[in-house]
């Protein structure tokens, strides 16, 4: 509803603005209200109908459609709309309600509501989900896969950035999907080029988890940390940093001719302009800034200090595999990734923020914390 009125507010003010431009077309060429629309390119019907509603004292621009004349409660409107099943993008069921109101709400009001609604709901998702907030400049990095369609032409993408700050330190592009071996040897050079950092955060794909891309972390001392999967709140900033990234790629390459070294050159200057721009949720500070004012947190953790981490989480992870009804595979990867979130929380590496505890009668399987 809100939304319609904003839109008729903006028509309203348009309309006002281009009978006060026929007028003045009048005026300067001495024509007829008819002539001065056409200059315009306005249909005379239409102008001479705003004119007498303006006169009148009407509005300007009504909503199409009939009128609804039956008296409606929105706040009942609005509670069957918010009870519906919202997803990401589209609502079910809406038909069902829109034929219990349809004589006191047009399908295009209804349709606002249902789209603010759906973003209140999922504000409020939002703020009950686990979150977790990555406190250690330059020690904790992410790696994640995605691809972009440019031009008629599938890019796969890898990106690298640092969890705290924000800082790309890396992306990769091209026609094929980055494999392990030569992630590997990109990752090393990324390692040589910053220094290692103590976490790798990443997603399950076969890429990520090579044994070539595992030998250079283990080569490196780094702790790898697997996201749960099909679990969205622990990738959020990932996913939105990705769709930003997108965009400034797109708004680069559009239009040309796929060529790789283009799109290539493309992504790192999309990345140049994204860690160098001030962010309020980095109190309007650039990630560049705050990665380099962090980097001597890097040089914190000798060889040693990540032997004695690895060997506490070790020990930790067995202590969880005790405590769990299941075992396998799956039981050991939700151990171990328990364990790294446990040891970087004790030592005020990471902070989680759980509003919504697991109950004590619900499955494992969904557990993440």
């Amino acid at each position: 509803m809100g939304c319609c009125r904003a839109v008729r507010r903006k028509k309203k003010d348009r309309l006002t603005l281009l009978l006060e431009s026929i007028d003045q077309v009048r005026l300067i060429m001495d024509c007829s209200y008819r002539a001065a629309s056409a200059e315009l390119a306005v249909p005379a019907g239409s102008a001479k109908r705003w004119r007498t509603r303006q006169r009148n004292g009407e509005t300007l621009c009504k909503a199409p459609g009939p009128k609804k004349a039956q008296p409606l409660d929105m706040a009942e409107v609005r509670k069957a709309v918010k009870d519906l099943d919202h997803g990401p993008r589209r609502t079910a069921e809406t038909g069902r309600v829109y034929q219990q109101y349809r004589n006191g709400i047009s399908r295009r009001e209804l349709a606002a509501l249902i789209k603010e609604v759906r973003r209140e709901v999922r504000r409020e998702k939002r703020a009950q989900q686990r979150r977790v907030e990555w406190r250690a400049p330059g020690l904790i990095w992410a790696m994640d896969d995605t691809e972009l369609l440019v031009n008629d032409q599938k890019v796969y993408i890898n990106r690298i950035r640092d969890l705290s700050t924000r800082f790309v330190l890396g992306t990769w592009t091209g026609s094929e999907l980055i494999d392990g071996p030569m992630l590997a040897l990109w990752l090393a050079e990324l390692f040589r080029r910053h220094g290692p950092p103590l976490v790798l955060k990443r997603d399950n794909g076969g890429n990520l988890n090579h044994k070539d891309v595992n030998r250079v972390l283990a080569d490196h001392m780094v702790i790898a940390l697997n996201s749960p999967p099909y679990y969205p709140p622990y990738n959020g900033g990932i996913e939105n940093s990705q769709g930003e990234f997108k965009a400034a790629l797109k708004a680069r390459v559009i239009g040309m001719p796929y060529n790789a070294r283009v799109v290539q050159m493309g992504a790192e200057l999309a990345d140049h302009d994204l860690n160098h721009r001030p962010r309020p949720v980095l109190n309007n500070l650039s990630a560049c800034l705050l990665y380099e004012l962090g980097k001597p947190l890097g040089s914190d953790y000798s060889r040693r200090q990540r032997r004695e981490a690895f060997e506490e989480i070790e020990t930790m992870t067995v202590e969880v595999l005790r405590s769990m009804k299941r075992h396998g595979e799956r039981a050991q990867a939700t151990a171990w990734r328990r364990s790294v979130e446990r040891w970087l929380q004790a030592h005020g590496l990471i902070t989680v923020y759980d509003p919504q505890q697991v109950l004590p009668g619900l499955n494992e399987k969904w557990a993440h914390n």
